[in-house]
């Protein structure tokens, strides 16, 4: 996974090569990011925000992969605001609602499964810079608000459930393209 993903941003590097003329000319609609933090689970989570307006962008968001053994998937989106410049360069403030499921059939061998499902709400503000030729960096700090309900099952039938909701920091560092 790790090295289709690394030829695909090589690739996209290497295809931008002949608009780097147009280093500080903005007018990008689209920026498709992914999340490096997230790689060391592996798991992908790509962005992908479309610009509304000047100073509005809308994003989803969508991830799979395995955190702990454990398979996992995300789906969600983004409303965003630029209070300072614009979509290819400026200070955002927005909000984040994010839908994560986490599943084992057999956790370890034990004859256990488990399956959580967790819905988020946040708030973040942020920097995006998009240069000219492509490159782009985003990144965002804030608060988010999730609750999470988690069923267990043993090999005999026992069950267990648990749910919670808690804030927890929301901090996302993505890098990518915009077109």
């Amino acid at each position: 996974m790790h090295r289709s993903l690394l030829s695909a941003l090589v690739l996209a590097f290497l295809c931008s090569l002949p608009a780097v003329a147009q280093i500080g000319r903005s007018g990008h609609s689209t920026s498709v990011t992914i999340s490096p933090i997230h790689l060391v689970f592996p798991f992908i989570e790509v962005t992908s925000e479309f610009k509304m307006e000047p100073k509005v962008g809308v994003a989803a968001i969508a991830g799979i992969g395995s955190i702990d053994d454990f398979f996992a998937f995300e789906l969600g989106g983004q409303a965003r605001y630029y209070l300072i410049g614009d979509f290819d360069h400026g200070m955002q403030i927005g909000g984040e609602l994010l839908y994560a499921h986490v599943s084992d059939n057999d956790i370890q061998g034990s004859g256990v499964s488990a399956n959580s499902n967790g819905i988020s709400l946040g708030a973040f503000l942020g920097y995006k810079i998009a240069f000219g030729f492509g490159l782009t960096f985003d990144l965002q700090g804030g608060i988010d608000y999730m609750i999470v309900r988690a069923h267990a099952e043993d090999n005999t039938g026992a069950t267990g459930n648990a749910s919670g909701s808690r804030l927890y920091p929301l901090l996302n560092i993505n890098l990518g393209w915009s077109f």
